[in-house]
């Protein structure tokens, strides 16, 4: 039994009042409302992620590519439907910004190409309503403020889901453009992959080249090496079905005819729905960037792949790409620059659909993976490296009422920095390693289509496409980074004066202490599964532990004279989760003799359940230590004690 003693335990809770802005996603949402609209930091500007428009006016962002003099220009959608060019700085103020309108329907520019003489040319397309849609092409002086000349896919005037989707300056003319894309409907019914030979200097169509394979084919992207054109898309296995769909590529002659077709990754005959998206040009190597589904016809469960090859048509490796618990992942853009390569496009994970940028060295190994967005929906079809700087640009609706624009600017790492409001997560990406992939040549047939470029003559307008800020340059006071680029950091900088997480003063809660007869102290305490606190420490030369109550009003105590005539002290309490506890008592009786002794307790009845000596084997000679006891995971029966023995 053991006996009741008096003990002095003297309890100090010493505090440091503080508080932290709370990074939840509903409050997070009514911080971004509020600060929307702000007007921008003097400190830190801009932000390093800024965004255009209205909040109320629908805008997206299709197109981002390098200007002069750190500049970029963007296209897409702005208000009331129409499409839109801009330009902006490195301070990603507005220079300028006008829209165009062909159409009746939403429409958007998907392609920005600055040529030769400083002039930007433009393609893209409306919404389709009732089986027609507007695809549209246009040539602008930007520093006069010209239309040079602008024109629109013209075939039959009830049906009409033509695209174009790249333009390129002609290598053997320089008064001549390529371009690529799709016409449908054909002499065949079937939408085709489409070449054109454009006059640059009046948007004429100088020829037309249709490619169809057996159904629905298409160029999505392309690349010049030499003076041939390369260009990539989707062909179609078999007529009039969806399930056979390959990535290709195909060589151009100058003439507009094709050279060469080659099918990748798998069999024409298997089912499988693969897209090749884009294609990009380093020395004398093709680096293409595409999706899709190897084993079927799934929209949702598919891979990313990056391949490479020559300008042959052999590819040389392939590597697939998993985003560890997305799905719907689709591939938009890849861009070379900083000697490697960003693949960039769209993911689908937690019912929010977000951008992706993968970064890449040549053979496709993952030197880092981002996520961008909040808790709406994101977008993104383009990325450009200006100085040092990464400028990803794309589409959100997180921010407002509707969707607005967006331009993020990354570390070479990928960091958004700061990102005090989260914009950037870290991804898992599953690797394939780099594998020999399949390819086999295809025969598709080249026809002269009926589609012509037709004068088209837009309504022009003027945009007022104001910036804002994203998560303004707030210096936060706890989170060990500069917020505001002024060189001073949490309480160091004046922003914080007066916040709560700056008080250094160190405020004590009530003292309580608990008085005895012989004097005494705690040395050890642990919370006990009950509520309150175990105790242990000595009065005099006795052992004491006890039990303080939650709300630190009373102890209830006993205590142990185990050694008898030796003085002894309670040194480490652990408390057991079924209401007991272990205690450690200790007597340094010589050099060579530290006694230690272990206890189990019950406390709230007063009663010692067992009693074990630590000793050493060796005669005259005892000496131990105990630094930890555990619950043992294998055995919740037994305990696992750390410490020492001599």
């Amino acid at each position: 039994m053991i006996q009741i003693k008096q003990l002095l335990a003297t309890v100090v809770l010493c505090s440091l009042i503080s508080s932290s802005f709370s990074k939840t996603p509903s409050h997070l949402f009514h911080f971004l409302q509020l600060a929307k609209w702000a007007h921008p930091s003097p400190i830190c500007t801009p932000a390093p992620v800024t965004f255009f428009g209205e909040p109320t006016v629908y805008e997206s962002c299709q197109a981002i590519i390098e200007g002069p003099g750190s500049t970029a220009f963007i296209a897409g959608t702005a208000e009331d439907d129409k499409s839109y060019l801009a330009q902006i700085d490195a301070s990603f103020q507005v220079l300028w910004s006008k829209t165009f309108d062909f159409s009746t329907a939403t429409e958007e520019i998907r392609t920005i190409l600055l040529d030769a003489d400083g002039h930007l040319i433009c393609s893209g397309f409306s919404a389709t309503v009732g089986g027609f849609r507007t695809a549209f092409l246009f040539r602008y002086d930007y520093q006069t403020d010209q239309l040079l000349w602008s024109r629109s896919v013209t075939t039959d005037p009830t049906m009409n889901r033509s695209a174009i989707t790249k333009v390129f300056e002609s290598p053997t003319n320089s008064n001549h453009l390529w371009a690529i894309g799709q016409t449908w409907p054909n002499g065949t019914d079937n939408c085709d992959a489409t070449f054109w030979k454009i006059n640059k200097l009046d948007g004429s169509q100088l020829s037309i080249t249709n490619i169809n394979h057996f159904g629905c084919d298409n160029f999505l992207g392309g690349t010049i090496v030499g003076n041939s054109l390369y260009a990539t898309g989707q062909f179609s296995g078999a007529p009039g079905t969806s399930d056979k769909l390959r990535a290709v590529m195909t060589r151009i002659k100058a003439s507009g005819a094709p050279q060469w077709t080659r099918s990748y990754l798998s069999p024409m005959t298997d089912t499988a729905r693969l897209f090749g998206k884009r294609l990009t040009t380093v020395g004398n190597k093709i680096y293409g960037f595409g999706y899709g589904d190897l084993d079927g016809t799934s929209n949702s469960d598919v891979d990313l792949f990056f391949f490479r090859g020559s300008t042959s048509g052999n590819m040389d490796g392939v590597r697939y790409y998993d985003i560890v618990g997305a799905e719907n992942e689709r591939a938009n853009e890849i861009y070379f620059g900083n000697n490697g390569f960003y693949m960039v496009g769209t993911y689908d994970m937690d019912g929010q659909r977000n951008v992706f940028v993968l970064r890449t060295n040549g053979s496709g190994g993952i030197q880092w993976a981002k996520g961008f967005g909040m808790e709406g929906d994101e977008e993104s079809r383009g990325i450009i490296a200006v100085g040092g700087e990464l400028w990803l640009a794309g589409t959100s609706n997180s921010f407002s009422e509707s969707s607005d624009i967006f331009i993020a600017k990354l570390a070479p790492n990928g960091l958004v920095v700061p990102d005090a409001c989260n914009f950037e997560q870290d991804l898992t990406v599953q690797v394939s390693t780099d594998l020999s992939p399949f390819q086999e040549d295809l025969m598709p047939i080249a026809t002269n289509p009926i589609h012509t470029l037709d004068p088209a003559v837009p309504a022009e307008g003027s945009l007022l496409l104001g910036s804002n800020l994203y998560c303004d340059c707030i210096e936060y006071c706890n989170n060990l980074i500069d917020d505001d680029g002024d060189g001073l950091v949490d309480c160091d900088d004046p922003d914080c004066s007066g916040d709560p997480s700056c008080n250094t003063s160190c405020v004590f809660a009530p003292l309580h202490q608990f008085q005895t007869t012989f004097g005494g102290s705690a040395n050890a305490f642990a919370a006990a599964a009950e509520g309150g606190f175990y105790t242990a420490g000595s009065g005099g030369e006795t052992s004491l532990i006890g039990y303080i109550d939650p709300n630190l009003d009373s102890l209830v105590y006993g205590g142990t004279d185990y050694l008898f005539d030796l003085p002894e002290s309670a040194s480490y309490i652990f408390a057991d989760p079924d209401s007991t506890a272990v205690v450690v008592i200790e007597n340094d009786y010589s050099i060579h003799f530290h006694h230690r002794y272990l206890l189990k307790v019950d406390l709230a009845n007063n009663n010692l359940i067992w009693s074990k000596q630590l000793k050493s084997n060796i005669s005259g000679y005892n000496r131990g230590e105990i630094s930890k006891i555990l619950i043992s995971p294998v055995n919740p029966q037994q305990y696992w004690i750390l410490g020492q023995l001599s």
